[in-house]
């Protein structure tokens, strides 16, 4: 059974209005309420993941006094 969030969720229109359906079985929607399933709710998508950054690359000569970043010692 395919897994997308809609199969099978709706009447099919065609089905409705002419009581036929050219897709015939490959049809995505419903063809009559014995066919009717429940939406599927996937689980949330992962946030992204933060890259973390190498403060060494943008100081090199080492720490860096945050209270007095000018200062040299």
């Amino acid at each position: 059974m395919p897994s997308a969030p809609h199969f099978k969720t709706q009447i099919c229109r065609y089905w409705q209005q002419d009581g036929a359906c050219s897709a015939g079985d490959k049809c995505t929607f419903a063809h009559g309420a014995s066919e009717l399933q429940d939406e599927i709710v996937g689980a949330p998508e992962a946030p992204a993941a933060k890259k973390s950054m190498n403060l060494a690359a943008f100081f090199p000569a080492g720490m860096v006094d945050m209270e007095n970043p000018s200062d040299e010692e």
